[in-house]
């Protein structure tokens, strides 16, 4: 009868107890890192110069799994200079989650069409 007690208690703390999870995994709540603890990114582009701090920070959050945040900031370089191809690249790069998300067929239609609008830009880079 006690262990029972203790069973139910305890099943009750975890479904009335918020979920926790890793930050950066779906349904957590993942804050971005601050910009110091990102580094340095060197990635030259032929994007004008005026958007190439933005590439540079879009693919350091993108090389520490922060994808949302980098496909946004992808879409805003694409914004800021649309011409350059790889703020595109960058965006379909930011919908493959490697670490804990095999990419479904949506995901990978969007990131298709990403790279089809890269292509038709005709950049050097």
């Amino acid at each position: 009868m006690r262990r029972m007690s203790l069973f139910v208690a305890v099943a009750a703390l975890l479904i009335f107890l918020p979920p926790f999870a890793a930050p950066g995994f779906p349904g957590a709540a993942a804050a971005a890192p601050l910009p110091d603890q990102l580094g340095k990114v060197s990635f030259p582009t032929s994007c004008t110069p005026e958007v190439q701090p933005t590439l540079e920070k879009a693919l350091a959050l993108l090389h520490s799994f922060q994808y949302t945040d980098s496909e946004q900031i992808f879409s805003d370089a694409a914004k800021q200079d649309p011409k350059c191809a790889m703020a595109d690249w960058g965006k379909a790069m930011a919908l493959y989650h490697q670490l804990w998300d095999f990419p479904q067929a949506g995901t990978l239609n969007q990131g298709l069409e990403d790279i089809q609008e890269a292509q038709k830009i005709g950049a050097a880079t």
